[in-house]
C-alpha cells in the first residue's frame, strides 16, 4: 500500500479560547501532504534533523565544539532573533518539513475562504557525512493550489528551491524574517528548504503581501 502522509489545518481566529468567524473572514483550509517514496524520505529526515535541532536548543550539548558554536550564533543573533525551528515549534518533536510549510502558510496567507492544497513532489538531500555538503545539490520541489469556495482552481504553482543556506546571507537582518543556522552539525536543510519552499509559494500566491525573509547565520 502506498505511504502518505497528510497534514489538514483550518486557519480560525481565536479571541480568548472562542473560535469566531465572520462572513469577511472566513476560515482558509490547508491541506499539505506527500506521498509514497518522498512521504518516507522526509520522515528518515525528519528524525536526523530533530536530533540536530536538540542539540542547537541545548544549553550545554556534550559536544563542545557544538556548544561554542551555538553560544557564538545566538550572542552574534540577540536574543529576539526568531530563530525559524525553535520559534515555529517549541516542541522539537512536533518538528518536520510538512509541518512547517503548513505551519509557515497558516502564519502568512492572507485570511480568505478559499483552500490552498500542497503536495510535496520531489526532495534532494546528500546522503553522507555533513562535511562533505560543501557544494552539494539540495533541493525541493512542489506543487501549491488555490481554490475558491466552489473549489474552482484559482491558480497552481509548480516549483523547486535549491541549496536553502545560499542567499539572504549577507543581507542586514531586522528581526521581521526567520533565521535557520549554517553550521556544521547543528545544520537542519530539510526544515530550511521546506521553509525557503513556502515562503517562495507564499510570495507567487501573493505578491502584495508582506512576506518574511529567510536568512543564514554562520557561526
Amino acid at each position: 500500500m502506498m505511504n502518505k502522509t497528510m497534514i489538514v489545518f483550518a486557519v480560525f481566529a481565536i479571541v480568548h479560547g472562542i473560535v469566531t468567524s465572520h462572513a469577511e473572514a472566513q476560515p482558509t483550509s490547508i491541506t499539505v501532504e506527500a506521498e509514497g517514496l518522498v512521504a518516507e524520505y522526509l520522515e528518515r529526515s525528519n528524525q536526523l534533523e530533530r536530533i540536530r535541532e536538540k542539540e542547537f536548543r541545548q544549553d550545554n550539548p556534550q559536544n563542545a565544539r557544538i556548544a561554542a558554536n551555538v553560544q557564538n550564533l545566538r550572542l552574534r543573533a540577540g536574543k529576539n532573533t526568531r530563530w525559524l525551528n525553535e520559534f515555529l515549534f517549541e516542541d522539537v518533536n512536533e518538528l518536520g518539513m510538512l509541518e512547517i510549510v503548513e505551519t509557515l502558510i497558516e502564519k502568512h496567507a492572507p485570511l480568505t475562504s478559499n483552500t490552498i492544497e500542497v503536495e510535496l513532489l520531489h526532495i534532494s538531500i546528500p546522503n553522507g557525512p555533513i562535511a562533505d555538503w560543501n557544494g552539494a545539490t539540495f533541493s525541493l520541489e512542489g506543487t501549491i493550489r488555490e481554490r475558491n469556495e466552489s473549489g474552482d482552481l484559482i491558480t497552481e504553482q509548480k516549483f523547486r528551491v535549491y541549496q536553502p543556506y545560499q542567499y539572504e546571507r549577507n543581507v542586514p537582518y531586522t528581526g521581521k524574517g526567520y533565521i535557520v543556522t549554517n553550521d556544521g552539525g547543528i545544520r537542519t536543510p530539510g526544515f530550511a528548504l521546506a521553509a525557503k519552499w513556502a515562503l517562495k509559494a507564499l510570495g507567487r500566491l501573493y505578491p502584495d503581501e508582506d512576506i518574511p525573509r529567510l536568512y543564514a547565520a554562520i557561526g
